[in-house]
């Protein structure tokens, strides 16, 4: 069972990377998508650590360590998906290639897709 969480759970991220990815162009889905990722990748790990702890038995480490480090195991690889998948996104979202408006020094005008100087007291303000 502890196997097929973890499964769920970078499958799960893995999904959510993918939806993410494909709505780029919505800022405020772009804005969310780390954090998410995460944030599930924290879920998960909670989850697995605590179906092994529910599974251990003081008294008998011999057998109940076994459970114990399938859930731990579940725990890493969730959190260890949600922070690559995060990561992946901020990349894409810092990178040059942007679907999003350039960067530049003057106004950008969405209507004429072109760039228009900025006065010179704004241009000192971004320096």
């Amino acid at each position: 069972m502890i196997n097929n969480m973890a499964y769920f759970g970078v499958g799960l991220i893995a999904v959510m990377f993918i939806i993410f990815v494909m709505n780029r162009k919505n800022k405020p889905i772009q804005e969310l998508a780390p954090s998410l990722l995460i944030t599930t990748g924290i879920f998960f790990t909670f989850i697995g650590i605590a179906i092994g702890l529910v599974h251990f038995n003081a008294d008998n480490v011999d057998t109940s360590l076994p459970p114990l480090l399938n859930g731990i195991k579940t725990a890493f690889w969730a959190s260890a998906s949600g922070v690559f998948f995060a990561l992946i996104i901020k990349l894409l979202d810092s990178s040059p290639i942007r679907p999003n408006k350039p960067k530049c020094w003057w106004r950008y005008s969405e209507a004429s897709k072109i760039c228009t100087p900025r006065s010179p007291l704004r241009m000192n303000l971004l320096l």
